[in-house]
């Protein structure tokens, strides 16, 4: 007799069942709309103190095991003294539940829902428009000025470590300003798809990310254009998370496809690898991935064909790390005061010139 349960019912959850046994389950991501990627979460009731394997049949776990929570707040790697550079590796997961552990969430990367941004309770927040299905989208500012520094991420629902990034960022803009210019963040873009534990990426006909075009069919990135007509918005940032791993995907970059911003980005990376302390995750090189050209609907590509629009930069951040530069929380959120250290000296230097 199978005592616990497998489910996806909470917010981000996605997975799919198809078996369970007493020390093994089979399980498979829910792709739903989107193009096979990498997302999945699920948690799992009343298997306090068994061993059980988690087996997807595919590479769908990270370097250093499933991200593990109780609270969907708090999140460690199930093996973080490991290193799974092999894909068969990366198939499964084996977990042994505690006495104690009635409850416990495993996922892809280390989730951010929309309760999180409870945290970020130093700017004034509102209700951007209400996404597919009435969900509200939030929105958040900060800061006095006529000129605005707009922030996004979770373009893709799945891009978690985004949302720690980000907050780091905004901790830091709260703490050191920048004179002049107010914050403006869309925390979650594909509100629907984060609620709901979408991919997000390559949704059909086409994700959130190739939507700014003229016939753009999500309310929220209709609401973004509108914002980028009526606001004074000097410099945009947009942070992702790239790949599941492997194949440059495993460290943090900067990504620009504008040649007339090629110096500039180049400081802005010197002086963000400049920030990187002990506490940082590390950005090696100060990695730039240069595109040939701005990709058609993206949001960097319609921000930066705005005149208005002096500068526009995506940040990429792994979902995993590497052996000697492990993701946790903490990384993230401390990466994400680096960022917007260099982002400040990177500003105030741009009002100099």
């Amino acid at each position: 007799m199978i005592t616990y349960n497998v489910s996806e019912d909470f917010t981000g959850g996605n997975i799919t069942v198809l078996e369970i046994t007493e020390n093994k389950v089979e399980v498979r991501i829910n792709y739903r709309d989107s193009a096979p990627w990498c997302y999945w979460a699920f948690n799992v009731t009343g298997a306090a103190g068994k061993t059980i394997i988690f087996n997807f049949n595919e590479d769908a776990v990270g370097y250093f095991g499933a991200a593990v929570s109780y609270d969907l707040k708090k999140w460690h790697w199930s093996h973080p003294n490991e290193y799974r550079s092999d894909t068969k590796e990366r198939e499964s997961f084996t977990y042994t539940f505690g006495p104690d552990e009635n409850e416990v969430y495993f996922a892809h990367n280390m989730l951010y829902n929309p309760s999180n941004f409870e945290n970020v309770d130093f700017m004034d927040k509102f209700i951007l428009c209400n996404d597919l299905d009435d969900i509200p989208v939030p929105m958040a500012t900060m800061g006095e000025g006529e000129k605005v520094i707009l922030m996004t991420a979770r373009h893709h629902a799945c891009e978690a470590p985004a949302n720690y990034i980000l907050e780091g960022a905004l901790k830091e803009l709260y703490e050191n300003p920048i004179d002049g210019y107010r914050i403006v963040t869309v925390p979650f873009v594909d509100m629907k798809g984060v609620v709901c534990g979408d991919q997000g990426k390559g949704r059909k006909p086409h994700d959130h990310n190739r939507d700014y075009n003229d016939n753009s069919i999500y309310p929220t990135v209709r609401a973004i254009k509108e914002l980028l007509d009526k606001e004074n918005v000097k410099c945009v940032f947009d942070f992702h998370s790239p790949c599941h791993l492997g194949n440059g995907n495993d460290s943090t970059s900067l990504v620009n496809a504008y040649e007339s911003m090629r110096d500039e980005m180049k400081e802005l990376s010197r002086l963000f690898a400049s920030e990187i302390k002990e506490d940082c995750f590390k950005f090696r090189d100060g990695r730039i991935t240069w595109r040939d050209e701005p990709l058609k609907g993206t949001f960097s590509a319609y921000s930066g064909s705005i005149n208005t629009v002096d500068f526009v930069c995506t940040i990429e951040n792994p979902y995993f790390g590497e052996p000697d530069n492990i993701m946790t929380q903490e990384k993230y959120l401390s990466t994400g005061r680096a960022f917007a250290r260099a982002m400040k000296k990177f500003v105030e230097s741009k009002q100099e010139r």
